[in-house]
């Protein structure tokens, strides 16, 4: 009974991956950082907004992705 909740997640999961290998060898700033969830945010706002989440939270900042 949780098909379809499992198909959103499997969605949403390909979307990301799509996303993420264009940001891939961009140098990690603040700005970059911030691009990445800006162009996150919408396809996550669709699945909230279709009823298929009731909130979502994207942390990308220093905590998870520290310099070298």
């Amino acid at each position: 009974d949780r098909i379809n909740i499992r198909r959103l997640l499997l969605y949403l999961e390909k979307r990301v991956k799509i996303i993420a290998r264009q940001f891939v060898y961009e140098q990690n700033t603040p700005y970059l950082r911030q691009r990445f969830v800006d162009t996150l945010k919408p396809i996550f706002d669709d699945a909230v907004t279709g009823g298929g989440l009731s909130d979502y939270y994207i942390r990308c900042d220093e905590s998870n992705n520290t310099s070298i």
